[in-house]
């Protein structure tokens, strides 16, 4: 299953649009007696501002909250008061200023 981000609004980044053109790509598979996912960002790259940042976004989104979603029906959704994501953020533009 690939998702093409067609539109993407950072208010983090100086390029506001990185993800843009970029693809979310699920690879499900069978592995002896289980079902196996693969994820990848094809398009997020060192290069880019918010690479840091996504990649450990994603690593909790899939690597915890799907995982748990898939192995004990509750995943692990971050809200806003939680968005870990946002803390990082907030952390890098501090040591901006």
């Amino acid at each position: 299953m690939v998702y093409l981000v067609k539109y993407n609004y950072f208010q983090f980044t100086k390029d506001r649009s990185e993800w843009t053109g970029s693809q979310l790509v699920f690879e499900i598979s069978k592995k002896d007696d289980q079902t196996e996912i693969c994820f990848r960002h094809e398009g997020l790259v060192p290069e880019l501002e918010c690479y840091e940042i996504c990649s450990k976004a994603w690593s909790q989104y899939v690597g915890e909250s799907l995982l748990s979603l898939i192995t004990t029906g509750k995943g692990q959704p971050i809200t806003k008061e939680e968005d870990t994501n946002l803390k990082i953020v907030r952390q890098l533009e501090e040591k901006q200023q």
